[in-house]
């Protein structure tokens, strides 16, 4: 019985370290996709324009411009830009949209 013990003992403790590489794996995959993401979202390389900078009706669009967003009324920072949209950060788990100029009003 003893004996039985230590054996499942020992399987436990090498599952627990396989689960643990395991967990250390996906977080630098999550770290990679973290990088890939901003090389995507960075504006040098994302617009035509090549300064993280676009136009709508003659409003000019920076990042890290302000913005208010119509569908909620709430203001968000400008994280990325492309040529006929922004892309904005809503936070925690909901993460990025990204919104045609009908969808927000830059806030001077």
């Amino acid at each position: 019985m003893e004996t039985l013990i230590v054996i499942l003992y020992i399987v436990w403790g090498i599952l627990c370290l396989i689960l643990f590489f395991k967990i250390w794996g996906a977080t630098n995959d999550i770290a990679e996709m973290k990088d890939m993401m901003q090389q995507y979202l960075n504006p040098k390389n994302n617009n035509s324009q090549g300064k993280g900078v676009t136009s709508f009706d003659n409003i000019k669009v920076e990042v890290g411009d302000t913005i208010v967003r119509v569908k909620d009324g709430k203001e968000y920072e400008v994280v990325g830009v492309r040529d006929d949209s922004i892309v904005i950060d809503l936070g925690g788990f909901s993460g990025l949209r990204t919104l045609q100029p009908e969808d927000f009003i830059l806030k001077k």
